[in-house]
């Protein structure tokens, strides 16, 4: 199979494995997702998932995922992302102890002599996409995340 037919490239997949993927990870500092859309977390409840971007009914392809703290409160943070009704990706970061740190659920961590970044990573979705943050704390817009996700349908 080709990475444009079924099963490739372009298949939702059923899991994304990273460094933070199995949870218990500390967060990287100077944590930067350049380029890809920003959301603040709004109103959150402790170690509670919010849907921050959905697609209910439709198809595309969304390629960075990440989460940054926005104060120097100690918390531990988590990104869910559920595509096509799957759990893809469910963990949680630790020792977010300043501004500035996160993690990545998508997008290959770049690192350079002042910060990490992203690179895209790009995988499909074909009927629904799901991201979801939550803190250890119960906060609001102490959180941002970022993405990046282009609808095809």
């Amino acid at each position: 199979m080709g990475i444009f037919n079924e099963g490739g490239m372009n298949a939702t997949p059923i899991s994304i494995i990273n460094r933070w993927s199995d949870g218990g990870q500390n967060a990287l500092y100077n944590f930067f997702g350049e380029g890809a859309k920003e959301v603040l977390s709004g109103a959150l409840v402790a170690n509670t998932y919010k849907e921050l971007y959905a697609v209910a009914d439709g198809s595309g392809i969304i390629d960075i995922v990440s989460l940054i703290t926005l104060d120097a409160t100690p918390r531990s943070i988590g990104i869910k992302l559920v595509m096509d009704g799957v759990t893809v990706f469910d963990a949680v970061a630790l020792n977010c102890v300043d501004a500035l740190y996160g993690f990545a659920a998508l997008g290959f961590v770049m690192v350079s002599v002042a910060h990490y970044s992203l690179a895209p990573q790009p995988r499909c979705f074909s009927e629904s996409l799901s991201i979801q943050v939550k803190s250890s704390l119960s906060e609001t817009n102490k959180l941002k995340l970022k993405y990046s996700c282009t609808r095809t349908s």
